[in-house]
């Protein structure tokens, strides 16, 4: 006899092992470029982001988001998604359009225009996926995909470091900031684990990944992250419960008191606060120079941008403007931006409400500290809306995620 449904549990036909696809598939994005740069001595390309390099490296990396399509056209599960509110509808329409307008501006109008069709498939995959996965599938495929991908990041942590370097360097395989972001959503997607001993192992493996690349912004996205998600599940909680975590959060905060001369040394190395070229000194790695550019550039094109993914060929002072916000802004106009801006709104709004009720709050919860702790990266990141790494498609799901009352077929 088959388990009775939640109430509030609405089960999609022909879901069976969609879960098991979904965590395939966030954990390729990175697994499969990472082994062709292994494999074929690929190392790192200018401003180091894994969609970038030799055709073969691009290659692997379409082949590695996209197949999921075909899962989808022979699969009983819908290949035409589910339609948002009409009012999120509008917005995904305007950063279509405006997306679209901007290739006409780009200075690689080609790359821009290959770029901008990866993205939409990247929008058709994500609508797919929350078109037919329940909470419980949800759940299981961030269980697939943060234990797989953090067993590729130790993996690849026992190859490449070595010490004094930051974890990528050892071999210029990959970029410590490509390989860190990766890290957040692997900490954050394991808090779908409900066995306690292996959920901190797992989070405990990824932060120690993270410190070995050095990046500051991973670090913090991914505290915040694991801060949102204490905060959502804490609501649940008996109160006898929450006593013993606030005091243990007090005998914590008491020894760091007691050490706080050794912490803070440790913390000021760790974020390089002094440090001539990364700390506050030098302008935070000179990105408040990049962003006064990258703001210029909106001012000069504030209606279509300068073209989808092409801001990083037109500034002078970076590689790239590293705010993944000001390079949207600068990439598809106000107008599109302003679409983009509407979607993460309205869509955290609607999951944070999701994760109200009980059933939803365990899967939902994690969703949720991976936007946050997106929504921080993107302020350090050179991408807002991206699709060459797991961690920006698990903000994508949650973003596009369909709330439950919509009526759309």
């Amino acid at each position: 006899m088959s388990r009775p449904v939640p109430a509030t549990t609405k089960r999609v036909r022909g879901t069976g092992g969609i879960s098991v696809v979904l965590g395939l598939w966030l954990t390729g994005i990175f697994t499969a470029p990472l082994a062709a740069r292994i494999y074929f001595g690929m190392g790192i390309t200018i401003g180091g982001d894994a969609s970038e390099g030799t055709p073969l490296l691009l290659a692997t990396l379409v082949v590695a988001v996209l197949w999921p399509l075909v899962f989808f056209m022979f699969s009983r599960n819908r290949f035409i998604p589910r339609l948002p509110a009409p009012s999120r509808f509008m917005a995904i329409l305007f950063f279509v359009l405006f997306g679209a307008l901007s290739i006409f501006a780009s200075p690689v109008m080609f790359q821009s225009i290959a770029y901008f069709c990866m993205t939409l498939a990247g929008f058709l995959l994500v609508m797919q996926f929350n078109s037919s996965l329940s909470h419980e599938q949800y759940e299981r495929g961030l269980k697939i995909f943060s234990v797989l991908t953090t067993a590729t990041l130790i993996m690849f942590a026992l190859y490449d470091y070595k010490p004094g370097l930051r974890l990528g360097n050892g071999r210029d395989i990959l970029n410590p900031n490509a390989i860190s972001i990766v890290g957040v959503s692997a900490v954050l997607a394991a808090y779908a684990i409900r066995t306690a001993i292996i959920r901190y192992l797992v989070a405990a493996a990824g932060i120690a990944v993270i410190a070995l690349t050095g990046s500051r912004a991973s670090m913090v996205a991914a505290l915040a992250g694991l801060f949102i998600i204490f905060l959502i599940r804490l609501k649940g909680v008996k109160t006898r419960t929450k006593f013993a975590i606030f005091g243990s959060i007090a005998v914590v905060a008491l020894i760091g008191g007691y050490f706080s001369d050794v912490l803070l040394d440790s913390l000021g190395d760790f974020f390089a606060l002094h440090s001539r070229y990364r700390g506050i000194e030098a302008g935070a790695s000179g990105r408040f120079l990049l962003w006064r550019e990258t703001w210029q550039l909106f001012l000069d094109n504030p209606v279509i941008g300068v073209g989808f993914r092409a801001h990083e060929y037109i500034i002078k002072v970076g590689t790239s403007a590293h705010n993944g916000y000001l390079a949207m802004l600068a990439e598809i106009g106000l107008f599109g931006f302003a679409s983009v801006i509407y979607l993460i709104v309205t869509g955290l709004g609607s999951l944070w409400r999701e994760t109200k009720d009980p059933n939803l709050t365990w899967a939902y919860s994690v969703l949720v500290g991976i936007c946050f702790g997106y929504l921080f990266l993107a302020t350090f990141e050179r991408y807002l809306i991206n699709i060459g790494n797991p961690t920006s498609l698990l903000f994508l799901l949650g973003i596009l995620r369909p709330a439950r009352s919509s009526k759309s077929a």
